[in-house]
């Protein structure tokens, strides 16, 4: 399993005078279903964000209604949660919500969290790499150009 790359972006997102500390990893295909143990190799935490959002729904409740702000108090949620260990986490299956999120949310959701969201501790979303509709090229070239995206 290569996560080389993915190593510096932790590095950045460990650093603690960074405003924001949110980064994007794009997983080959290889890699997809192998995100605890690539976090566990990182030295960082990992969560699922499905096993996370299930777990909070009421048994009488028939949807989720995800939205785009629903996903970054999830987020801020999962940042503050003390039972996770280290300064950086890894959310995966990001690409599993992501896809009930309308279009213009999306694009809301990810400007969110490039300019303004502020965890305490490092956030990493992992996606797949052939996922451009969730995760477009303009938003990949912000991402990049800021140091906070790794591909492996």
């Amino acid at each position: 399993m290569s996560f080389s790359a993915a190593a510096p972006l932790v590095d950045t997102l460990r650093q603690r005078v960074l405003r924001m500390r949110t980064g994007v990893l794009l997983l080959e295909a290889a890699l997809l279903g192998k995100e605890a143990e690539l976090a566990a190799r990182l030295g960082i935490a990992a969560v699922d964000v499905c096993s996370w959002m299930l777990r909070r729904i009421e048994p009488q409740q028939r949807f989720l209604g995800i939205r785009w702000e629903m996903l970054i108090n999830d987020l801020a949620a999962i940042a503050e949660d003390r039972a996770l260990s280290g300064d950086c986490v890894l959310v995966y299956n990001m690409d599993v919500v992501l896809a009930a999120v309308l279009y213009d949310e999306r694009l809301r959701f990810w400007n969110f969290l490039r300019s303004s969201f502020r965890p305490h501790r490092g956030i990493i979303l992992a996606l797949p790499q052939g996922a451009p509709h969730l995760f477009d090229s303009a938003d990949r070239a912000c991402w990049e150009r800021d140091g906070r995206l790794a591909a492996c």
